[in-house]
C-alpha cells in the first residue's frame, strides 16, 4: 500500500517546503506493516525478475545439453554398431573365402586322383588285355584312311604288341616308333595328310574338366 509523508523543515521558517516521498507498504511481513520506499521496491523486483529470467536460461541450456548429450550417445552407439557389423562382414567374408579355397583344392586334389586313377586303369587295361591294342590299331587304321604313309608313336611297352596286332590287320608297313614321353595306350598317328592325335593325355585332360566342372555345381 503506497502513502505519502509531508515533511516540514522547520516551524519558524518563513516558507515551509514540502517534500513528498512515495512509499510501500511492504508485505513480506505478515502481521507487520514496514515502509519500503518506490526505488528499493522496484531495485528487489527488478531482482526477482533477473533471477527468474536467469533460472530458466540455465533450465533451458541444461535441457539443450540433456538433448545433445543423448543425441552423441545415439551417435556413438549407431557408430560402435556399424563398426561391430562391418567387422563381422568381414569375418564372414574372411572366412568363406577360406572355405572357398579349401574347397578348390579339395577339388583339385580329387580331380588329380581321378585323372591318374583312370590312367592307371587305362595302362592296366592294355597290359591285361591285349585287345586294347588291337582296338587302338584299327582306330589308327580308321583316322589314316587314304593315306599313303603312316607312322605311329607309342608307348616302348606298347609298340611292339602294336607291331604285331598292325601286321594281323594287314598294316605291317606301318612305321611303329617307341616314345616313352607317351603313356600306356596313347597313339600319335603321323601321315602326309596330316597329324592324329590319340594320345591319353588329351582325354584325361578333357575328363579332368568335366569332372571339376561337376563339382563345382
Amino acid at each position: 500500500m503506497i502513502g505519502r509523508a509531508r515533511v516540514v523543515r522547520s516551524a519558524e521558517a518563513d516558507t515551509v517546503s514540502v517534500l513528498s516521498v512515495d512509499l510501500v507498504h511492504d508485505t513480506t511481513s505478515p502481521g507487520r506493516a514496514r515502509v519500503v520506499p518506490r526505488p528499493l521496491a522496484e531495485a528487489h523486483a527488478e531482482a526477482q525478475r533477473v533471477r527468474a529470467q536467469a533460472t530458466e536460461e540455465a533450465e533451458a541450456l541444461v535441457a539443450a545439453a540433456r538433448a545433445e548429450a543423448q543425441t552423441m550417445r545415439e551417435q556413438l552407439a549407431a557408430e560402435v554398431h556399424a563398426a561391430e557389423t562391418a567387422k563381422l562382414a568381414a569375418t564372414y567374408l574372411a572366412m568363406r573365402a577360406e572355405d572357398e579355397g579349401r574347397a578348390e583344392r579339395e577339388i583339385d586334389r580329387t580331380v588329380a586322383l581321378a585323372v591318374l586313377l583312370a590312367e592307371r586303369i587305362v595302362g592296366e587295361t592294355v597290359t591285361a588285355d591285349p585287345s586294347r591294342l588291337k582296338r587302338l590299331a584299327e582306330d589308327a587304321l580308321r583316322e589314316a584312311r587314304g593315306a599313303r604313309k603312316v607312322s605311329l608313336d607309342a608307348h616302348p611297352d606298347d609298340a611292339e604288341p602294336l607291331r604285331r596286332v598292325l601286321a594281323e590287320l594287314g598294316a605291317d608297313a606301318f612305321l611303329v616308333r617307341e616314345n616313352p614321353e607317351l603313356s600306356r595306350g596313347s597313339l600319335t598317328v603321323y601321315t602326309e595328310l596330316g597329324t592324329i592325335d590319340a594320345r591319353l593325355r588329351p582325354q584325361l585332360e578333357r575328363l579332368a574338366r568335366a569332372i571339376r566342372s561337376s563339382l563345382r555345381r
